[in-house]
């Protein structure tokens, strides 16, 4: 494999253009020079720099870039050809001993000064009727195969139709922020050779990343993906950002930030989008090549509630068997397995240990086919969340406590003393600590106040205090347990 060929921070092509030169000279563009510009002769082209029609263009560009992108990627892809012939618009050159350097301009400004779009790229706002949020819509559904060789911008655009960018080439990056998606996008085969913004966006549809290539940074935190999505073979040589990312809807998921600005319509569907057995919302990784790990920190996956029976559960388990918990997407399992192994990749543990159990779950019925099988998983499924949570085994003890203590209320003869109700809580206390309560002074102190002596005790409270230290041992190892996977101890 060759060595890169960088200079001055920009990256070029190791080889020059096979068939064009300038002044005698080898021509190398920089990889994020689009296809389109590469051999572009000024000097010798079809392409005529007074064209009305293409200056028309031009114009309509500048005013309205929406209504230009309606002409089709036929008419926009030549007119970039006729920009850069007529202005060198979108590439500079440098002329070095023996070679010539061809790179996109550099950009001007810094990203959050408010001209920063104006000054290097086009703006899809330009030219729309504009909320008060800053929103508009996008009616335009087909951007496939369009080149756009600047910085664009769809900011806090709604695409009512959906989008089509299947094969679209954006060269100096896109910004996506606060977009909405309403009937979903395709990005399939698209190529984005710099930094690639789509946080904080919602995408309500089926939505395909299939075949992409980042060249540089994807970033989607906060993002939300409210139906299936699939990232499958895309290759992303930066670094990808999935930070509390939503891949499907709970009742734990935040509402969008622009979702005051919805149109009622809008909210409804938003409303009504819940997570069922035959959801697809699992999102697929597999064949993706990161050459960094991704950021799956804290990225949110629903686990697939299973299907209700009209049987009881004890016996749709003779009945339907596996069926009982078959959920609609048979590659559930595979891809949170992927999932996992990403996670575990980037050093993100708490979410790998979350991806697991969603896997394990997601099998039954698919690859856990016997009762026996679908059994051993539903009881992991019942204890399974107390490893990954401190609060949960902590919530289950105090229960526990408070659930003895009323027991063994039960058992004395009240009133036992000004202490009574005191020794009673200690008393209980002191038997979800296995050992440790048993040593202690006020254990002794409490079963003397309560019942009058070691020897009185009753006999089902000696029972119930066995089974109280059995589960309270449980509930404290999968307290440490969660304790260990948090910090990732030994």
């Amino acid at each position: 494999m060759a060595d890169k060929h960088i200079i001055d921070g920009v990256e070029y092509e190791t080889e020059p253009h096979p068939d064009f030169q300038i002044d005698g000279k080898p021509v190398y563009y920089a990889k994020n020079v689009p296809g389109l510009l590469r051999g572009l002769d000024p000097n010798n082209t079809d392409i005529l720099l007074d064209d009305p029609e293409l200056t028309a263009f031009d114009d309509l560009v500048k005013t309205c870039p929406l209504e230009a992108v309606a002409q089709g990627a036929k008419a926009w892809n030549r007119w970039v050809e006729w920009a850069e012939v007529h202005d060198y618009r979108w590439t500079e050159t440098e002329f070095t001993a023996g070679k010539v350097l061809v790179r996109t301009k550099t950009l001007e400004g810094k990203p959050w000064e408010e001209d920063y779009i104006q000054k290097n790229g086009i703006d899809f706002r330009t030219g729309q009727t504009v909320g008060e949020d800053g929103g508009y819509e996008i009616a335009v559904r087909d951007f496939s195969s369009f080149v756009f060789p600047c910085l664009v911008s769809f900011k806090e655009a709604t695409f009512s139709m959906g989008a089509n960018f299947e094969g679209a080439t954006f060269s100096m990056g896109a910004n996506f922020g606060r977009a909405t998606f309403s009937k979903g996008a395709n990005f399939e085969g698209a190529t984005c050779k710099a930094a690639f913004l789509s946080h904080r966006v919602v995408f309500f549809g089926d939505t395909r990343w299939d075949n992409t290539h980042f060249s540089q940074n994807l970033d989607v935190a906060h993002a939300q993906f409210l139906d299936s999505v699939s990232f499958n073979n895309v290759k992303i040589d930066g670094q990808a950002n999935f930070d509390h990312v939503w891949f499907s809807k709970t009742d734990e998921t935040p509402a969008p930030d622009n979702y005051e600005d919805w149109d009622n319509e809008t909210k409804t569907a938003y409303n009504a989008i819940k997570v069922t057995p035959a959801s697809k919302t699992i999102p697929d990784f597999r064949g993706t090549q990161f050459k960094i790990p991704p950021n799956l920190g804290y990225t949110h996956v629903a686990v697939l509630p299973e299907p209700k029976s009209k049987l009881p559960r004890w016996k749709s388990l003779f009945v339907d068997r596996y069926l009982a918990w078959k959920i609609a997407d048979d590659d559930a399992a595979s891809k949170l397995r992927r999932l996992g192994e990403l996670a575990k990749s980037g050093h993100h543990h708490l979410a790998e240990k979350r991806f697991f159990r969603a896997e394990l779950l997601s099998r039954r019925g698919h690859e856990a086919k016997t009762w026996r099988e679908n059994t051993i998983i539903s009881l992991f499924e019942l204890f399974s969340k107390c490893g990954l949570s401190f609060w949960w085994p902590i919530g289950w003890l105090v229960a526990v406590v408070l659930l003895s203590a009323a027991f063994y209320g039960s058992q004395v003869s009240w009133p036992a003393g000004e202490s009574g109700y005191f020794e009673l809580a200690s008393y209980s206390f002191a038997n979800s600590l296995p050992l440790l309560g048993y040593i202690s002074d006020s254990y002794e102190v409490s079963v003397k106040v309560l019942f009058g002596g070691v020897d009185k005790v009753p006999p089902p409270v000696r029972i119930w205090a066995f089974f109280q230290n059995l589960v309270s041992a449980i509930l404290l190892f999968f307290a440490l347990l969660a304790i260990r996977n948090y910090f990732k101890l030994g």
